[in-house]
């Protein structure tokens, strides 16, 4: 039986990152379904069954994995949007972050003495930029 479905799957795409989120969001759904009554929820469940499916058996694999690729770089800069937040927040009793205008780099900047408008340079692109603060150093 094991060789028969190693001799099916021969040439198939499998599973990857992004059929493991739709399985994730498949047995979510699933699991709200149990407790709330709605037509939208069995919906969601076959229409995420059923791009799993196909994407695990597809014999394209030029477009899974460029399917792929998007979904990883999508998780990817929510991921570090995440990771900014949280670092922002933990930090943000002695410093404040700015993002370059030019080349988009986040700057941890030291929290100024004064309050008002302060200038600083970026140290990738070296523009330099001004910027408002509304805090003071305590």
């Amino acid at each position: 039986m094991r060789e028969k479905l190693q001799k099916f799957m021969v040439g198939r795409y499998g599973i990857d990152d992004f059929s493991k989120f739709l399985f994730k969001c498949y047995l979510f759904f699933l699991f709200v379904d149990l407790f709330l009554d709605s037509f939208l929820f069995p919906l969601c469940e076959l229409l995420l069954g059923s791009v799993l499916v196909f994407r695990t058996f597809s014999k394209n694999t030029y477009n899974r994995v460029k399917e792929n690729r998007q979904y990883k770089q999508i998780y990817g800069k929510i991921k570090s949007f995440i990771f900014e937040t949280k670092k922002a927040f933990t930090m943000k009793k002695t410093h404040i972050y700015k993002r370059c205008p030019k080349c988009k780099v986040l700057l941890k900047l030291k929290i100024p003495k004064t309050r008002g408008i302060k200038h600083t340079t970026c140290p990738d692109c070296k523009k330099r930029f001004a910027f408002f603060c509304f805090r003071k150093q305590k």
